[in-house]
């Protein structure tokens, strides 16, 4: 007869892998909305995806070298927590932040120097890039050393990378296949963040809210986001109109705010 201790064990490591594989396909939509995102402002896009994308890897490296391994369990689960809501904030702002971006840039060029205005636009987007590329890397040092607490397996690790590679095909194929066909690319952003909120939440409900008793510091910031992202998706077209303006009518921001544009097509 199966023992509850083993039950609670079972199902405890099944909702690590399903960590693992839903983070890792958020983190390949984010890699890849970054590169898309980008490569609009720029000429060459086979450079632009090459360099964006090679960036990203170094600095989920950079991340999962920087994890830390020490603590208990409750301890790790903890850091992921964190690690989700800043991932989630970076991530959904990610769209909005690079063409606030290239606007000031923009601004730059035509009233200080074209030079100056580059050198704002490149750091502002590598700064993005290795800031979500290094909180994605703390991810799965964090979900292996869980796992092994959960599971007391030696064969963890490996599931949980299997799981990771898994996940980044899934994230691979739904962000051509379904979601640029359907959604903007800010509207993809705030989707993506949200599934981080979600998980952050369900970090909470599943392993920390017996020990945390009331809800407090580690879960209101999650709720607030949600709420931000919700109210950002029902608003996306909105929003994209408002950068629009911005295009058309420059550095003035009365009338750019009362103008009118076509709506945004897909």
């Amino acid at each position: 007869m199966v023992s509850e201790k083993s039950i609670f064990r079972h199902r405890n490591i099944l909702f690590v892998y399903f960590v693992t594989f839903i983070l890792a396909a958020c983190s390949l939509i984010y890699e890849l909305l970054l590169a898309q995102t980008v490569s609009y402002f720029l000429e060459s896009k086979p450079v632009s995806y090459s360099v964006i994308l090679g960036l990203y890897l170094a600095a989920l490296g950079v991340g999962a070298l920087s994890a830390s391994t020490v603590g208990r369990q409750q301890d790790h689960w903890k850091r992921l927590l964190k690690v989700e809501r800043r991932l989630s904030f970076w991530g959904g702002m990610a769209v909005a932040v690079i063409y606030a971006a290239h606007f000031l840039y923009a601004l730059v060029s035509v009233f200080v120097a074209t030079r100056l205005g580059i050198v704002i636009f490149i750091a502002v987007i590598a700064a993005l890039i290795i800031r979500i590329g290094f909180l994605s890397g703390l991810e799965i040092p964090l979900l292996i050393k869980i796992g092994g607490f959960v599971s007391g397996n030696d064969k963890v690790t490996n599931r949980v990378l299997g799981l990771d590679y898994f996940g980044s095909l899934a994230g691979g194929l739904v962000f051509p296949l379904v979601l640029m066909s359907h959604f903007d690319l800010l509207a993809i952003g705030f989707m993506t963040a949200l599934v981080n909120v979600l998980i952050a939440g369900m970090i909470y409900c599943a392993v920390l809210r017996k020990e945390e008793g009331a809800p407090g510091r580690s879960v209101i910031p999650v709720v607030l986001l949600a709420a931000v992202y919700i109210l950002g998706f029902r608003y996306e077209q909105d929003i994209q109109q408002f950068f629009l303006k911005m295009y058309y009518h420059g550095y003035d921001i009365p009338i750019a705010l009362s103008a009118q544009t076509p709506p945004v097509e897909r």
